[in-house]
């Protein structure tokens, strides 16, 4: 079985890590001008298809800190629609470890990945697993993937709506809606018998950048407790707290 390994293909050394230091790190982003990051996605990746990308799947068994405690961590591979990538640290005593892609993190299905072709430099997202519905089976009760968007599921229910870290001048006639990226990624090990998941988030994007704090506690209700420091690179029309948007959960069929 594939393991996660951290920072092995980069050689990185363990930093220091805190929400004091992301804030920091969140302001001095904002006062300078924004960088669309740059996305070095092999065009194989690139151009999936629907029924390619979704071929690509997380081998369970090799999630981060899987059989090592109540919690585990899927990741997403980029390709079709998802071609953002983000980095994605594990905390462990105060120290950030960067989490590097494996292709053999994940069964490819059908696809036949060309000889030559380089691995993402970062995944597209990511998934936590826990016992939420029974002791048998490791239950998702939490994705991140795509722009600011994240969304989580009690016990025993389906998804409902999606939240989003920040909304920028969301349907306002005439003006574009901005959507800032989560683009970092910080993932505590959780203690022994710990009831919550915490993860950490940078925020950014031309308006502005931001550091994000979410303590995750799944069960019968499950509470995303979230603070965040929000800096403004330049004015915006509108600006959109805690926003929620997509589908919903009660209908006439469920």
């Amino acid at each position: 079985i594939a393991m996660l390994v951290s920072g092995v293909a980069t050689g990185a050394k363990p930093v220091n890590f805190s929400f004091d230091t992301l804030k920091e790190k969140a302001s001095k982003l904002a006062a300078a001008p924004y960088e669309a990051p740059k996305q070095e996605l092999a065009d194989f990746w690139k151009n999936l298809t629907y029924d390619q990308h979704r071929d690509i799947r997380f081998k369970m068994e090799s999630g981060l800190w899987w059989g090592k405690g109540d919690y585990s961590i899927d990741f997403f591979h980029p390709g079709w629609t998802a071609k953002k990538m983000v980095s994605i640290h594990e905390v462990d005593g105060g120290k950030a470890n960067l989490l590097t892609v494996d292709e053999e993190l994940f069964d490819h299905g059908k696809n036949r990945i060309p000889a030559g072709t380089p691995p993402p430099p970062g995944f597209a997202g990511w998934r936590a697993r826990t016992h939420l519905n029974s002791q048998d089976y490791m239950d998702e009760f939490l994705v991140f993937l795509g722009a600011s968007y994240f969304r989580a599921i009690p016990k025993d229910a389906p998804y409902g709506l999606s939240a989003r870290g920040l909304s920028i001048n969301s349907g306002l006639p005439g003006v574009p809606e901005e959507l800032p990226d989560f683009s970092e990624f910080y993932l505590e090990k959780p203690a022994k018998d710990s009831k919550s998941l915490r993860a950490w988030a940078l925020l950014n994007g031309p308006s502005v950048s931001g550091a994000y704090q979410f303590t995750v506690t799944p069960g019968v209700e499950t509470i995303i407790d979230v603070e965040a420091e929000i800096t403004l690179r330049k004015p915006v029309q509108q600006l959109g707290l805690a926003p929620f948007s997509s589908m919903f959960w009660f209908g006439e069929s469920t």
